[in-house]
């Protein structure tokens, strides 16, 4: 592993011992969506709870939704795939399913690497936050928005042959693409 890695690692290591989680965010180009930005925790795990990624949300939003969906755990809330909640959006439901074994490994393979340092232990799971459009349709409806499917691709099922654009970068990742993560800061008390 190179050495630029390692501080890394080690560095977002101590930033979820000492915050709780921390946020993961990657494929963000200059704050616009040329690729689909991905958004994941690392930390939910020491608190016996999925870790969450959201996809298809530029860094600064995706961290509010994170840090809120951090306080709530914290408080003992528990986040289910199958469940409608409308907690998380003001005027929206929200929804978590599974992500598939095979995407979570191409995606979240920080998470794994911290896990790996904490406690010589990968494994975790992960579960992915849906929203609907603005009509309330969520993306497995054919009648919803095009641009909320496309920020959405349906993780709990194995990977597909790209349809869209924003499907390149995930075939990159899979395909042994390296993405360049940054941490979002957070201060979970």
């Amino acid at each position: 592993m190179d050495s630029q890695l390692t501080a890394f690692l080690a560095k977002l290591t101590r930033q979820v011992a000492r915050r709780g989680y921390q946020s993961i965010h990657t494929h963000d180009r200059a704050g616009t969506d040329a690729d689909l930005p991905i958004t994941y925790s690392v930390g939910f795990r020491q608190r016996a709870h999925p870790d969450i990624l959201i996809p298809g949300l530029l860094a600064p939003v995706a961290a509010s939704f994170m840090a809120q969906l951090h306080e709530a755990i914290v408080a003992g809330a528990t986040y289910a795939p199958g469940e409608l909640y409308d907690s998380i959006a003001a005027g929206y439901l929200a929804q978590f399913k599974p992500i598939h074994e095979s995407w979570q490994n191409a995606l979240t393979a920080v998470a794994a690497s911290v896990y790996q340092r904490q406690n010589g232990d990968r494994t975790f799971t992960a579960i992915q936050l849906i929203y609907p459009d603005a009509g309330g349709r969520w993306p497995w409806d054919p009648a919803c928005e095009e641009h909320i499917r496309q920020k959405q691709p349906r993780l709990d099922l194995p990977p597909q042959p790209p349809r869209y654009p924003g499907d390149v970068t995930l075939r990159a990742v899979i395909g042994g693409g390296s993405p360049s993560p940054s941490t979002t800061e957070h201060h979970a008390e």
